[in-house]
């Protein structure tokens, strides 16, 4: 990874449009520690949002805020 040469990054950003996008919320409410912060496009169509919707209700149920920099462009 890049830390084992730089050292630790001050933040992590994931940016992620269309597919990209689908996969930037999965992250988000998923593996929520992995990144600081979320640039969202976009995400991939219709298809993608039933699930999306049931990952940010899994998350809602079980933590009271989300603390992390999300972006919706």
């Amino acid at each position: 990874m890049v830390e084992s040469q730089s050292g630790e990054p001050k933040e992590r950003i994931l940016a992620g449009h269309s597919n990209g996008g689908t996969f930037a919320n999965y992250v988000l409410f998923k593996h929520t520690n992995v990144f600081d912060k979320y640039i969202i496009g976009a995400s991939d169509d219709k298809y993608s949002f039933p699930i999306l919707y049931t990952y940010e209700k899994e998350y809602a149920e079980q933590n009271k805020d989300l603390n992390k920099a999300v972006h919706l462009i």
